[in-house]
């Protein structure tokens, strides 16, 4: 009886779905197995939808706007590493009814008279399942920016049509043609990466034109510009410098929050801070929930996870842990506490300007959604902090190059009988 359906947004019974691949381009093979878990690393979450005469539901799914999916929430990056080469996810989750799929995904379905609502209301039902369906890059190059508003050009190309021509299973399409979809991803895999101080623009094909650009900064360049200002904006400089501070001494470190896109850009700001310094241990933005026991190896790990799971809270390793909340800007120390940084204050000192350039309020910067929308200003004082940052440690290590040459001469003497 409808009595029995669950309520809207109740559990539908398909808690276990499990992601799976529906469509790659190239088709080839990909450089990971299991890219599905960091596409969902929280898993999927499937509601219910219940008809109803307006049909508001599933015309606010159909036809929707596609504001939301550009919020940190939505949209997340990832980092996976072969041993030999570093690949950068993208990804922007959208919600998308079941019983559909993006027209380049099925465009040899035959055309059919079927309505929306007989569609996704088949044999009268008065439920319908909707879900995440996960859009994501897999690149060599962290040109975050124009990764994802290829994304988000493919996912208005989908919605006009839907527009246009109503649901796209009603849409005919066979043959060898084209959807637009499929022509925005040839023209973006044919765009030639540019040399280092060189920047490229391009028009994607389509409706609805849209002019993207590749930026003439080299990799350390890119992940700076889009992850030090998300740290910045969610972050006190003071706690920035312990969080240096406990990178250097390989403490391990867990970063959470309720934003996938917040988590992982905080996570991956510690590769420019350490520069010309690289972690050695796993760095992983936003670990699967089915890889949780990374969090018990006793190695150096750096992550981002949306909460501290009950087990660990309960287990004596969570206080080897830096624990950073990206929404609230608190930090949990571990068991030792970092020490300050050498001559730190001068450090602050020389800091400061560049981060109040980012982030006038000195704590994390409201709503969650805004703080990882860069201006260029933004990403200009970003490089001036990492450059700031990048001689304090090149001083470090000379003075500590120093010392160690003059106790390897005193030895010697020593030895020498000098």
């Amino acid at each position: 009886t409808e009595d029995d359906l669950p309520k809207e947004g109740e559990p539908t019974g398909l808690e276990d779905l499990k992601p799976r691949i529906l469509f790659k381009y190239p088709e080839k093979k990909l450089p990971f197995e299991e890219v599905e878990r960091f596409c969902f690393p929280n898993g999927m979450e499937v509601k219910s939808i219940l008809k109803t005469k307006s049909m508001s539901a599933l015309n606010s799914i159909l036809y929707g706007t596609l504001a939301r999916v550009e919020d940190a929430e939505m949209s997340f990056t990832f980092l996976l590493n072969t041993g030999e080469d570093i690949f950068y996810g993208v990804c922007v989750h959208h919600n998308e009814f079941l019983t559909s799929v993006p027209q380049f995904v099925s465009k040899e379905r035959s055309a059919t008279n079927k309505s929306v609502e007989e569609t996704h209301f088949p044999k009268g039902r008065r439920k319908a399942f909707a879900a995440n369906r996960c859009y994501c890059f897999l690149s060599r190059f962290p040109f975050f920016e124009s990764h994802f508003n290829v994304i988000y050009g493919i996912l208005a190309a989908e919605r006009y049509t839907k527009v246009v021509c109503g649901d796209i299973l009603s849409t005919p399409l066979v043959g060898p043609n084209r959807t637009t979809s499929e022509r925005i991803l040839d023209s973006y895999y044919t765009v030639k990466i540019p040399p280092a101080g060189e920047s490229v623009q391009f028009n994607l094909p389509g409706e609805l034109p849209c002019t993207c650009y590749l930026p003439p900064e080299k990799e350390e360049g890119l992940l700076c510009d889009w992850c030090i200002p998300i740290l910045l904006k969610c972050m006190k400089l003071d706690d920035i410098l312990i969080l240096l501070s406990a990178l250097l001494l390989e403490v391990q470190v867990i970063f959470t929050g309720s934003s996938a896109g917040v988590i992982s850009g905080g996570v991956m700001a510690a590769i420019p801070l350490l520069k010309p310094l690289v972690w050695q241990g796993p760095l992983l933005p936003l670990l699967p929930r089915e890889l949780q026991e990374f969090l018990y190896a006793p190695v150096p790990l750096i992550t981002g996870i949306r909460s501290i799971p009950e087990d660990l809270r309960r287990d004596s390793n969570i206080d080897d842990y830096l624990i950073i909340n990206l929404d609230t800007g608190s930090v949990r120390m571990p068991r030792v506490k970092p020490p300050l940084l050498p001559m730190q204050a001068k450090l602050r000192q020389q800091l400061l300007y560049y981060y109040n350039a980012i982030n006038k309020e000195g704590g994390p910067l409201f709503p969650l959604k805004n703080r990882t929308k860069t201006t260029d200003k933004d990403k200009q004082s970003a490089r001036r902090f990492i450059d700031i940052l990048r001689l304090y440690k090149a001083g470090i290590l000379h003075h500590i190059a120093g010392y160690k040459s003059g106790r390897d001469a005193d030895k010697g003497k020593v030895a020498g009988g000098g």
